[in-house]
């Protein structure tokens, strides 16, 4: 907008005042958007995304069991992204030098639908995962089909995956989205733990623990 102002007052062409009105809508539904946010009571947050927390914690009493061979796992809870993404941001900057070829797997409100893998998020600018990911997850669906597994996607949004993207990290976020791409409950005071789908958690536990495996396996080729 000043970039906007700054030409207008130079140039004084008359157009780029019903061109600033653009960004003043945008601004003021934005305004909108967050008292809204602010104005409303917090929820318990049961799907998204204390479902990927428990996960990543039975995660750690699985591996602690039947540790993997080949790879160093990092089992890292970062933190919510609407707040810009500052654990995930924090965690590349301190430890990027110390991960050996690195790939990072996202876990993202797992408790109502999936399994399901993004194949492609972004707000402004699409953001797609590492391909041999993909293909992975491809052919660990193809493997278990008992599982039903189902690519999926967002838009107007990101996960962490985009900050190891960033940080030159091939990155795949595994998504409990519906085959309509719609996540369950989402920033809703009804994201209660009555809501959270026992047999939808297995699946993409099951779904992840066979994932993990095949990165591992994939570490010696």
């Amino acid at each position: 907008m000043v970039l906007i102002y700054l030409v207008g007052i130079f140039t004084q062409w008359s157009w780029i005042w019903p061109l600033s009105w653009i960004a003043a809508i945008f601004a003021i539904l934005l305004l909108a958007m967050c008292w809204q946010a602010v104005s409303t009571p917090f929820t318990c947050g049961a799907n998204d995304n204390a479902t990927a927390a428990g996960l990543i914690l039975t995660l750690a009493g699985h591996l602690r069991d039947a540790p993997l061979k080949n790879t160093r796992l990092w089992l890292v809870c970062t933190g919510c992204e609407e707040a810009l993404h500052d654990g995930a941001i924090d965690f590349y900057r301190r430890h990027r030098s110390e991960l050996v070829h690195p790939k990072t797997l996202v876990f993202e409100s797992l408790g109502c639908a999936g399994p399901s893998w993004l194949v492609g998020e972004g707000i402004v600018l699409p953001i797609s995962p590492d391909p041999g990911l993909v293909r992975l997850a491809e052919k660990v669906a193809e493997q278990h089909p008992e599982l039903e597994s189902y690519p999926s996607r967002i838009s107007g949004g990101v996960t962490e995956m985009s900050d190891a993207i960033r940080a030159g990290i091939p990155a795949i976020t595994l998504m409990g989205l519906t085959r309509e791409n719609e996540l369950p409950h989402w920033h809703q005071e009804g994201d209660t733990v009555d809501k959270v789908d026992a047999e939808a958690l297995r699946r993409n536990y099951t779904f992840a623990w066979h994932y993990i495996q095949a990165l591992d396996g994939q570490a010696v080729q």
